[in-house]
Order: C-alpha cells, then structure tokens, then sequence
C-alpha cells in the first residue's frame, strides 16, 4: 500500500508510520506478544489518517473507506501542524497545532475533541487490563514457535518441580493507565483481545485524540469493546 498525500506532508509521513502490522491469525485463535513495546509503536499518523492499518474487528460500527476522512481529502499535515500562529507559540515550525488553522474550515471554533472517544479509550483500557493470558514454553531459537508433545499439543511451562503449570498473565496493553503496567510479553492471548489492544494502542499512539481520523477511531473501539465483553 502507498501512501501519497501529493505535497510536503509525505515529508512527514515517511517516519509518522507505524513500525508493525495489525496481529495475524494463524488459524489457532491465539496471539503470542512477543515484544515488551508491541503495537503499532509510536508512529501511526499516516494510517491512521489514511483509514488502514487497525485490527478491524465486526461490530456496530462500519469502517470508511481507505483517504475519506475529511482531514485527509480536505487538509494536510502540514496545513493543520504549520499553520499560521496564533501567537507565536504554535503554528508554523513550531509544528503545534493552532487553532488558527482549525477555524479556516470548522467556523464556529476549534472541536474540543471526539465526542465520547475519551470515554471509550478508557473503558476499552479497563477491559484489556483484566485480560488473562497465559504462557507455554516456545523455542529457543526466538521464532515464536510454541513447543509441542507427541500429539502436537502446547506444552505448558514447568515450575521448579518440573510439574506442568499454566501462568497467568493478567494485562495485554501498557498505557501508564492506573494498576496496568504489563504488555503481556511472552504471553498468548486469544485473537480477539489481541485485535482490541492493537486498537487501542493505535489510537493512543496517534496522540490527536481521534483527530486525525475520527470515524475510525469511533469504530475501531467502539467495535473493540464490544468484541472484548463479548469475548
């Protein structure tokens, strides 16, 4: 997939992009997080304005297609984040957005925000903190593979007397959010969560609060809620 915003802002989409892809389901219904910082990890300002790149789990909401959000056709990067200056503190090479630049199209002022996003990234954050996961033994060689026994069957991890245990790993995202500070690396979890959380961390990692792209947002959580209660 391409991303050409035919102007400067492709400038700042070669490094505004996610550095991972959305998990993929190998046909066990499980996802192992493997890394301590998994998720889309810092960047996804480019897909997530372009409308690609969330786990995009059935639900209430439908998913636009791909460069119709309003601020992708209608604006730009650098229109919103070089703007004019309304006070020499934002705007321009600044690179802070101002409201300046919001009110030459949105007339009656600047947006406070997306309505009710906060409130569902905050719920959505409480479901994936009671997530369970669990850990087996996986080879050595880093690949991800998980062992298995003579029926093909995961072996669970053994404890100090060598018995088989299961361990649970409660959490899946780490978002400074209260009584969450797990990733759940070295866990699995099943597809569904694994979906959600990528979301979930898509979304805080945009930092615009759903800006950029406020119908995803509102459907890739929304429909992650509602696939995490149901799960």
């Amino acid at each position: 997939y391409t991303i050409n915003y035919m102007g400067t802002s492709n400038n700042c989409a070669q490094c505004h992009q996610p550095r991972r892809t959305p998990p993929v389901d190998d046909g066990s219904g499980v996802f192992k997080v493997t890394s301590s910082h998994w998720g889309p990890h810092h960047g996804p300002q480019s897909t997530f304005l372009e409308g690609i790149q969330g786990a995009e789990l059935a639900g209430s909401l439908d998913y636009k297609a791909p460069q119709s959000a309003t601020h992708r056709t209608g604006s730009s990067c650098t229109s919103c984040h070089m703007g004019a200056t309304s006070g020499e503190t934002d705007g321009n090479h600044t690179w802070i957005p101002t409201s300046t630049a919001c009110t030459e199209c949105h007339t009656a002022g600047a947006p406070d925000g997306v309505a009710g996003l906060e409130e569902d990234m905050s719920a959505l954050a409480l479901l994936l903190e009671d997530v369970v996961g669990w850990e087996y033994q996986y080879e050595v060689d880093g690949d991800g593979e998980l062992v298995e026994d003579a029926n093909g069957d995961p072996i669970k991890v053994l404890d100090a007397n060598g018995d088989p245990v299961m361990i649970d790993v409660h959490g899946i995202i780490h978002d400074g959010h209260p009584n969450n500070g797990s990733f759940g690396q070295g866990a699995t979890f099943t597809f569904t969560e694994s979906q959600a959380a990528w979301n979930y961390l898509l979304v805080m990692e945009d930092a615009s609060k759903g800006t950029h792209n406020p119908a995803y947002a509102r459907s890739l959580i929304k429909n992650s809620i509602e696939g995490v209660s149901a799960n």
